[in-house]
């Protein structure tokens, strides 16, 4: 059954209110309403919209993937909203690697205050753009925006991208990974030393890495900078993804460990200490070890 705008938003609303751990049989009845009404798994119309997000505002296409997460459940992804607001201080210098549209850049923004700053770096022209237009509409100005992708070497490379139709269009990566490949876009890259250089003499407190399968990538290239700096960090892990760059979560947890961070998994909606095993689709939650020292990590 198709909804008007009004149908949508007035669902939206109920569906948001349904927090699967505060209200677990409301979000079962959301669940079916979706089903029902708006099913993530069928076409959705192309439906550009304005929504309350976090302390402001954003826009938001219900046909793509993220757009339609955060139109029926606030958020990308709850879980992961509510870490971010914890380890985010007011005053806070934060990274956000892999922007997108900005749902965790703004989260990070309001968080840090006017005092703090967040640089967001986003490879990918258009939504880099989208993500600059959400920037505006909450009137943040303790935002830079870097559109390029990090890399080991500052210089330009190739950006594999979805069709401009899909519902997962607003992701991109740079291997042909996941859906990504119909459209290739050549981008600027960035190394650490750029970043170190937009950070100016400000600590760094948070970095979020979800860079679809380039996270080792990242992590070695900011070894030294993670090291010094003892920053929180946020790192998305999707098997497939870093399997087509030939990159082991195992290495990541032996470098993360050999810099002196506790590891925890974010999955499902829950935080817990990383066991032996990282499950293969988890954010890792990595803290600086309250008795650990600065060890000198180079690019690992």
């Amino acid at each position: 059954m198709k909804l008007s705008v009004k149908g949508y938003i007035r669902l939206a609303h109920l569906t948001r209110r349904w927090d699967r751990h505060k209200n677990p049989i409301g979000n079962q009845v959301g669940r079916l309403l979706l089903k029902a009404f708006c099913s993530a798994r069928k076409p959705r119309p192309s439906l550009p919209l304005v929504m309350p997000y976090d302390a402001g505002f954003i826009n938001l296409n219900l046909a793509t993937e993220i757009g339609y997460k955060i139109m029926f459940h606030g958020y990308h992804d709850p879980s992961m909203a509510r870490v971010l607001r914890h380890v985010t201080r007011p005053g806070s210098a934060c990274i956000d690697l892999g922007a997108n549209i900005g749902a965790y850049t703004l989260i990070m923004a309001f968080a840090a205050g006017p005092a703090g700053s967040v640089i967001a770096v986003e490879p990918h022209p258009e939504i880099a753009a989208e993500l600059s237009k959400n920037l505006a509409l909450n009137r943040l100005d303790n935002v830079t925006v870097i559109n390029a992708a990090l890399t080991q070497e500052d210089g330009e490379t190739a950006l594999f991208s979805r069709a401009r139709d899909a519902t997962n269009r607003l992701a991109s990566s740079l291997r042909p990974s996941g859906g990504a490949g119909e459209r290739t876009i050549p981008v600027k890259t960035i190394s650490a030393r750029v970043l170190e250089s937009a950070l100016e003499n400000r600590s760094c407190d948070v970095i979020k890495i979800d860079v679809n399968g380039a996270e080792m990538i990242v992590l070695r290239e900011l070894g030294e900078m993670i090291s010094r700096r003892r920053p929180c960090l946020l790192v998305e892990h999707r098997k497939p993804f870093w399997d087509a760059f030939g990159a082991r979560i195992e290495d990541a947890i032996n470098l993360l460990h050999k810099w002196g961070y506790d590891l925890y998994s974010i999955t499902k909606g829950v935080t817990r200490p990383l066991g032996k095993e990282a499950p293969e689709k988890c954010n890792l939650l990595c803290v600086p070890s309250f008795n650990s020292v600065e060890i000198p990590a180079g690019r690992g």
